[in-house]
């Protein structure tokens, strides 16, 4: 990376949404299946004139979008969980339909997450489609890129 620097940042778990792109360089490089399109950002690591590097994780946010492939959820389930079917399966986890057994799934999910861990990877800033939490590294990108 040209002009690169660097930049110990802690972030506190901002959250940005990805382009596909860098989605499935993580993917790939990590051996995931499925592209982690949502990232809570822990640390910036370096910068350069055209990318920032951080250190990621999967996102620990629930909602009506997947944490792993950000896609609207449409099943009350899969909105109190935060994965929808196909993406429990790429976890490895079956997939629940009561919802009684909501909280054990969700401890599930929140333990292959921790097994999946960190996650360092550069990011160009034309890769990053949505600053969703948290305002550092919008500000680091904005005053390092020009």
């Amino acid at each position: 990376m040209s002009n690169e620097i660097e930049i110990r940042v802690p972030l506190n778990n901002e959250q940005i949404k990805l382009k596909r792109k860098v989605a499935l360089q993580i993917k790939n490089t990590y051996g995931l299946k499925f592209h982690p399109l949502v990232v809570d950002v822990i640390s910036t690591t370096h910068l350069s004139s055209d990318a920032v590097r951080v250190v990621a994780q999967m996102t620990e946010s629930n909602g009506k979008l997947c944490r792993c492939c950000n896609r609207t959820l449409k099943q009350d389930i899969s909105m109190l969980v935060g994965v929808g079917p196909t993406c429990a399966k790429y976890l490895g986890l079956d997939y629940i339909n009561h919802p009684d057994d909501v909280e054990e799934f969700k401890k599930k999910i929140d333990a292959r997450v921790k097994e999946i861990g960190q996650f360092e990877f550069w990011i160009p800033k034309s890769q990053i489609r949505e600053y969703v939490k948290g305002n550092r590294l919008k500000f680091l990108t904005e005053k390092f890129y020009k």
